[in-house]
């Protein structure tokens, strides 16, 4: 977003053989929005500074390589409030348009939290309503940032 914060430390070692090192590998990746720490339990003067750079450099991209990447999304959450002839319906427009649901409540009626993106906000609303008839009450949530992993939504502070 054009704030990006980076910061490094060589942590005790020579100076520009740690933190240097491991920043511009991440930098080539083209990772963000992480922290990266690396312990050295070997290795004193024996290795010397270039022996240093490589070696957090390679520890680096073993933890990148090691590591998912998750794709952060803009969005809000939604509260669906359905009888149960519209949860089938909406389940499948769910699954189709990739709608991550957080929560599902059988009660009286069936209530769904889902998060939708922000650029499908209006089209997703007026899809829920023709899908239902016009029965299905909706509420907007709060506006969050959000990931998928794992088949669990992460909710990031806005």
């Amino acid at each position: 977003d054009g704030g990006a914060i980076a910061r490094f430390s060589d942590a005790g070692e020579p100076h520009g053989t740690a933190g240097m090192p491991a920043l511009n590998v991440l930098k080539m990746a083209g990772a963000t929005d992480l922290c990266v720490v690396v312990t050295r339990y070997f290795g004193g003067i024996l290795l010397g500074a270039g022996g240093l750079v490589r070696a957090y450099q390679q520890a680096t991209k073993a933890g990148l390589s090691a590591s998912e990447i998750i794709e952060k999304k803009e969005g809000a959450v939604l509260f669906i409030r359905t009888d149960y002839t519209g949860i089938g319906r909406l389940q499948y427009l769910f699954a189709q348009e990739k709608i991550t649901v957080m929560d599902t409540a059988y009660e009286a009626d069936v209530l769904v939290k889902a998060v939708i993106p922000e650029n499908d906000k209006k089209r997703i609303e007026k899809t829920i309503i023709e899908q239902t008839n016009g029965t299905a009450k909706l509420e907007w949530g709060d506006e969050v940032t959000f990931a998928e992993y794992d088949g669990e939504v992460l909710l990031f502070k806005n």
